[in-house]
């Protein structure tokens, strides 16, 4: 039987998606301000920071479906 628990958030995963939140954010307001190079800047920021996340956390993941078998 499942658990009916909610899922919480690791702080390290919170700042992670902040800053990957805010990346985007002022990568779009630079766009809009014709401030092309750090747009550029931003927006590859925002690339790495979501390959990251995704790499830093796919084991969390893994662990967590091991547990359901």
């Amino acid at each position: 039987m499942k658990s009916n628990r909610l899922k919480s958030i690791s702080p390290k995963r919170w700042l992670l998606r902040t800053l990957i939140i805010l990346a985007s954010t002022y990568a779009a307001i630079d766009l809009l301000r014709q401030d092309y190079f750090l747009a550029i800047v931003l927006t590859l920021s925002w690339a790495i920071l979501i390959f990251a996340e995704k790499r830093i956390f796919n084991n969390e993941r893994k662990k967590e479906l091991n547990k359901f078998k």
